[in-house]
């Protein structure tokens, strides 16, 4: 890591997109988190930004202070280093900040010092968020960082002198690098505000120059006195001057040293970031006996490294058994033809003493916030039951110390749990500071503890864990097989005569279907590495049936058939055990092993029924509920089928008939003249439910109100703006364009740019999919603004036109002041026929063509510059979910509002020309919504979305919509 450190400073765009190879791992070494944490920064682009922060902002909240502090630490650096994320990085710093974590809060206080310093007057918003912590702050850097940022912008805190006083009764205690901040800043703040501050800047100079036995302190006072009393405005050139912003990478090695590093690549050199010459003792006379011995014992530690190397030369490290290669490595007894098991993978950790990898990552199961028995706080823990060399049974733990106390006296009790696990020796840890963490690997023993009691479902242990602050109980989750005893595999007689005499209803199925293409061998390895033995392979027409068995360290055994199909995903598990309890959990750990959740458990059946069961339902594509009918999708022998089911049952079997025409209505009709709108009071109330449940929500839906400056005193207009489709507020907010340089220059303008559900800080809110959730639910969020007398402005692209346009029927359904005029982007007017709507409905899409349709987009749109969006997991877990629901917005678009009454405020409609599928006319009929001017406009060569995100493009089409705006405004 320390060389690819060197190779990414000297050729940055080398490795951009392979960021994901960097991602941090729960196992790693502290060392290497950290290597990887420098890295990342390195590689991060304008084009990744927002994958990194997402793993900044994770590794912020791990139990490891250290990695807290360089993922605090990187997102600055980030903000530094690209300026047009700069933005997006300070909103993930403030959304830190808020956690009120105290070493989170004040390494944060630190890199915005620097943010400042290299976006002066640009940022300066938050300083309000900053000062809330002021009280917190116990570090010297956090310290002097927060008094630079009060005296640089002493002007702008009305209480700048009383916080700058508040430092001054613990002044000679303080660092030397806080007494001469406290001195800058009082000097900065006397400069500007001299009427507040003349007997604050008299104290501080008197503590310096009389009290301080400090002498670069009290030269710097005595200088400081002297040009105040001589030339003030001499003392404003001095200590007010202009300084350079920060540069563009100032943590980068200086190019001269990098270049001699990259040369000596794979040398001691590159790993320590030192030139050669550092390592050699300029002194060509002979050593002292000292230096001999000490290069006898060199030479010995040596020999040493040299022959564990050749020992170990050759051993393959596999993180997993799943990958392509472990097909070569896979148990060789098992034969195709005759079904003979009971072998061993190499390299598994089913007798071969190498632990398997842990299935279950250290997870937080204490939070410091959680009290003990006593009452007492601060104390996190992290916890995972592993399996160690040769069998052996652990719990690793990390623990963090939040409390303003060392914490010793560690010791651990566990209560009684089926599996009779118990700690084999004491807690080993060592006396663990305020704000430090220690980790420790605590040996269990099992049937030493027995309950007697049957397993429950998850698995988990009571642990109690006394420090010398307080006695702390918390529950600790493990999979089965920590259970698991070394014991292969059962004799294959005694196997098929245990498997043929069991009842059928005592053989559970399940089944499921695996993410990626997977084969017997490697679920052969993988299974044996985790102590489930292969007893027996038979071979089917088209699925493979592999047969294991197990045992627990208290005689409980399980037995399995597991099938998989050849050519395709299924997935199908038949288990049985002599103690029933042990098969749901059989059944969950091995979801959890081959990472394939099962899609439903069958009830007991024959053999030849759930083969035929399990080979219609894995074949099937897509199931959906409409009414009292399911719609279901599978592939067939003779190729795709497309149906529906009815819910109710004649006799036993299913009534199945094909699918039937739902075409929607050739025309619904439009809109009807102008007139009059009666209130409606009951939607009235309803819209004020959710202003006073979304009250405290407002920065989520618009996340950089506050970054823009915002609220102003006596806004004289708004700008309510809606987004396109699987896209944020950022379209209108970012980064600089002609619209925000009026907004920013007006200073009599605000702008609400709304985030949809489901992505930036509503990340994890429910989704909407129809515009009849989300306009209200958007009116509430904005209903205080839009009750002040303030007038307004509607814009809206693509989607977002709907959206807004839905918004704006509820405004005048309950009263709210219609706004000056609308600009509605690229988009059907919404009483355009549902038959004649220029796109395939998305829901229909399967998962592979839901990603090749929006795959295009990028292709077309951004040459393919978005293909961060399409990589795994990120792909499934995020981006897809978020477009899913973003394409039922105009896909499931029923149009309600026929025969109602005209706007009466002009609308502003523009038409791509490069439009890939709307047309011109789908555009202009919007004329039909208004009874005031309608202007339409042509964007000569753009596409649906590239008036967004061409840079060129999105400056000629803000410039006229902003001169569009200026003229209703007056501004």
């Amino acid at each position: 890591m320390r060389n690819i450190n060197l190779i990414v400073q000297k050729q940055p765009n080398m490795l951009q997109t392979d960021v994901r190879y960097f991602v941090c791992k729960y196992n790693d070494p502290l060392y290497v988190k950290l290597e990887k944490i420098a890295v990342m920064v390195q590689l991060a682009s304008e084009r990744n930004i927002d994958q990194v922060l997402s793993e900044f902002r994770e590794y912020a909240s791990e139990v490891d202070i250290t990695v807290v502090r360089h993922s605090v630490r990187a997102i600055g650096q980030a903000a530094i280093k690209i300026d047009r994320a700069a933005e997006r990085c300070v909103d993930c710093l403030l959304e830190l900040i808020k956690t009120k974590v105290n070493y989170v809060v004040q390494e944060a206080i630190v890199v915005i010092r620097d943010i400042f310093r290299k976006y002066p007057g640009k940022y300066e918003i938050i300083i309000s968020d900053l000062c809330e912590n002021l009280d917190s702050l116990d570090e010297p850097d956090a310290k002097a960082a927060m008094i630079w940022i009060v005296g640089e912008y002493a002007e702008r805190i009305d209480n700048s002198g009383e916080l700058l006083e508040s430092f001054l009764e613990s002044f000679h205690e303080e660092p030397a690098s806080v007494q001469h901040q406290i001195l800058t800043a009082t000097v900065k703040m006397f400069l500007k505000v001299p009427q507040s501050s003349k007997q604050l800047v008299g104290r501080v100079l008197k503590l310096c120059t009389d009290e301080s036995t400090n002498p670069d302190l009290r030269d710097r006072g005595y200088m400081y006195w002297r040009m105040l009393s001589k030339s003030p405005e001499v003392a404003k050139q001095v200590v007010l001057s202009e300084r350079p912003t920060i540069s563009e990478n100032p943590f980068a090695l200086q190019p001269r040293v990098l270049d001699r590093l990259v040369a000596n690549i794979s040398t001691l050199a590159s790993v320590y970031h030192q030139v050669p010459e550092a390592f050699c003792d300029n002194n060509r006379r002979g050593g002292t006996m000292e230096q001999e011995d000490d290069m006898e014992d060199y030479a010995e530690t040596l020999a040493q490294v040299q022959e564990e190397i050749q020992q170990t030369a050759g051993k393959k490290y596999e993180e997993e058994s799943g990958d392509e290669e472990s097909e070569d490595t896979a148990s060789s007894s098992a034969s195709e033809n005759d079904g003979a098991g009971g072998g061993r993978p190499s390299g598994a950790a089913a007798g071969g003493g190498a632990a398997p990898p842990p299935l279950r990552p250290l997870a937080q199961v204490l939070s410091e916030q959680t009290r003990g028995q006593q009452g007492q706080t601060g104390l996190r823990v992290a916890a995972a039951v592993v399996r160690g060399n040769g069998g052996a049974v652990g719990m690793q733990l990390m623990v963090g110390n939040f409390s303003q106390q060392p914490m010793s006296g560690w010791a651990v009790q566990m209560n009684k749990n089926p599996f009779g696990l118990a700690p084999s020796g004491p807690l080993q840890l060592n006396v663990v500071p305020p704000n430090g963490t220690g980790k420790v690997l605590l040996p269990l023993t099992p049937n030493q503890l027995s309950s007697g009691s049957a397993p429950s479902n998850p698995l988990y242990l009571e642990v109690a864990i006394k420090t010398n602050v307080d006695v702390f109980y918390l529950n600790v989750g493990y999979d089965l097989s920590a259970v698991l005893v070394d014991d292969g595999p059962m004799p294959k007689d005694a196997f098929q005569r245990l498997w043929q005499s069991a009842p059928a209803d005592k053989k559970a199925v399940c089944q499921g279907a695996f993410s990626q293409k997977v084969t017997a061998d490697m679920v052969s390895t993988r299974m044996q590495q985790y102590y489930c033995f292969l007893v027996a392979r038979t071979q089917a027409q088209d699925m493979d049936q592999l047969y294991f068995s197990c045992a627990t360290s208290n005689k409980l055994n399980v037995y399995c058939e597991l099938s998989l199909q050849r050519n395709g995903p299924g997935v199908r598990l038949i288990c049985c055990s002599e103690q029933q309890v042990m098969v749901p959990l059989f059944q969950s750990f091995v979801s959890e092993l081959l990472q394939a959740p099962w899609l439903t458990k069958m009830p007991p059946a024959s053999p030849y029924a759930a083969r035929k069961w399990f080979e219609m339902v894995t074949l099937l594509e897509e199931v959906k509920l409409v009414g009292d009918r399911l719609h279901y999708k599978r592939i067939t022998g003779t190729g795709p089928e497309e149906g529906w089911v009815s819910t109710k049952i004649s006799g036993k079997e299913l009534v199945v008939k094909k699918e039937v025409d739902d075409t929607p209505a050739e025309d619904v009709g439009g809109p009807g003249e102008s007139g009059p709108v009666e209130l409606d009071e009951a939607l009235k109330a309803k819209i004020q439910d959710i202003a006073k449940a979304k009250k405290e929500d407002f920065l989520l839906y618009c996340m950089k109100y506050k970054v823009l400056g915002f609220p102003l005193d006596k806004p004289k207009l708004r700008i309510l703006c809606f987004h396109n489709a699987g896209s944020a507020e950022s379209i209108y907010t970012g980064p600089k364009t002609p619209f925000l340089d009026w907004v920013k220059e007006s200073k009599q303008v605000e702008v609400l740019a709304f985030d949809y559900p489901g992505r930036d800080k509503l990340m994890k809110a429910a989704k909407h999919t129809s515009t009849d959730t989300l306009a209200p639910e958007l009116l509430g969020v904005a209903y205080e603004k839009l009750t002040d007398g303030v007038p307004y402005m509607v814009w809206g692209h693509s989607v977002g036109t709907w959206v807004g346009f839905e918004f704006l029927m509820l405004c005048r359904k309950i009263g709210i002041p219609m706004p000056l005029a609308a600009f509605f982007v690229t988009f059907p007017a919404p009483h355009w026929p549902e038959t004649k709507r220029p796109w395939r409905r998305c829901a229909k899409l399967s998962d592979a063509e839901m990603k090749k349709e929006v795959l295009g987009w990028d292709a077309v749109h951004f040459g393919g510059a978005g293909k961060v969006v399409f990589e795994e997991p990120t792909w499934k877990e995020t981006w897809e979910p978020m477009m899913r629901a973003d394409f039922k917005l105009f896909d499931e678009y029923k149009f309600k509002h026929a025969g109602a009454p005209k706007f009466d405020f002009p609308l502003h409609c523009w038409w791509c020309e490069s439009e890939q599928n709307v047309k011109s006319e789908m555009v202009q009929a919007w004329k039909d919504w208004t009874s005031a001017d309608f202007d339409y406009q042509v964007l000569k060569d753009n596409g649906h979305l590239t008036a967004f995100y061409n840079p060129g493009m999105k400056k000629e089409y803000f410039t006229k919509v902003t001169e569009k705006m200026k003229k209703y405004s007056g501004l």
